[in-house]
């Protein structure tokens, strides 16, 4: 599934593709009121009331939403020897070695979008007896 914007850009650089089929969303502006009514409060109060800091937090958390690095950190128990794997996949962030068999293992997923839905379809495709 691709977004339109990304399909314009792609005919820019010559390549040609046939759409089978898609969603159509009509444009509207979700948070237009909510960003009015609440920098109205923001503005009918002095920056030392509360009601300034609530309404300054509200805007820029929902501003700072939008801006997060999808790519959070993840932890795991995994086996040492799976250890390999992970370095070949992710970008692996700290490890502590626990029992005999296990380590915590704080990493990244670095892959694009697209190479994390191509893992996922060959890993729909494998079967396991």
């Amino acid at each position: 599934m691709f977004f339109s914007e990304e399909l314009f850009n792609s005919k820019k650089y010559g390549y040609e593709f046939k759409v089978k089929s898609g969603y159509k969303f009509e444009e509207y502006d979700v948070f237009k009121e909510f960003v009015e009514d609440i920098y109205q409060i923001k503005s009918a109060h002095t920056p030392d009331h509360p009601w300034y800091t609530i309404a300054k937090l509200l805007l820029n958390s929902l501003y700072g939403r939008f801006g997060m690095d999808p790519n959070f950190e993840t932890t795991s128990i995994i086996k040492i020897s799976d250890y390999n794997d992970y370095l070949e996949k992710y970008e692996v962030l700290d490890y502590k070695f626990m029992e005999v068999d296990s380590m915590l293992i704080v990493y990244k997923d670095n892959r694009s979008a697209k190479e994390v839905g191509e893992s996922r379809e060959r890993a729909k495709n494998v079967s396991v007896l």
